[in-house]
């Protein structure tokens, strides 16, 4: 397979499983974030095609914002007014990251705007499905986005500041899968 094929069909999968976040809002967020994680092992092993030459990080934040568009579209479905609140700021901030991207192509930018939105989204649609007395209390919503925030700005100076990237798929996965 060529890597302009393996990229084409990196798109087109991130594309059409983006819509599956309206019909399983837990489910279809965790295929996009598997689609979003393997998109780079599985291109750098077959070949970047046009995701290649530096564009791969402008593809992978349009994607991403992509699907992070329909996770917005179901918060504004959301009955409790601060988590719905909470995740329209959060989505507008990523937003606005990925929009200094593209503007300045400073890299770095998405360390200062993190991708909590993902997974307060994710923490609140859990409480919705399963915990549905929960009650998101100001202290509560600190300590949640206290503890996503972290994780994710530790993430994204992972990948974004020093550029350490987890080839655990593309070593321990990939070559099993493909031989």
């Amino acid at each position: 397979m060529t890597g302009l094929t393996v990229s084409l069909i990196i798109i087109g999968v991130r594309i059409l499983t983006a819509p599956l976040i309206l019909i399983w809002p837990i489910g279809g967020v965790i295929i996009n974030m598997i689609a979003d994680s393997l998109d780079h092992p599985i291109a750098q092993h077959f070949g970047w095609g046009l995701l290649g030459d530096n564009h791969y990080q402008y593809w992978d934040k349009l994607l991403d914002t992509w699907y992070l568009f329909f996770i917005f579209l179901v918060t504004r479905r959301w009955k409790n007014i601060r988590a719905r609140q909470t995740a329209k700021v959060l989505f507008f901030w990523r937003f606005a990251g990925f929009v200094l991207l593209e503007l300045a192509g400073w890299e770095r930018v998405l360390v200062f705007t993190p991708n909590i939105f993902e997974y307060f989204y994710l923490f609140w649609a859990i409480v919705i499905r399963w915990f549905p007395r929960f009650t998101l209390t100001t202290r509560r919503l600190i300590i949640a986005l206290t503890t996503i925030g972290i994780f994710k700005i530790a993430d994204e100076i992972r990948i974004h500041w020093i550029h350490v990237h987890f080839d655990i798929i593309k070593t321990y996965v990939l070559p099993y899968i493909i031989r």
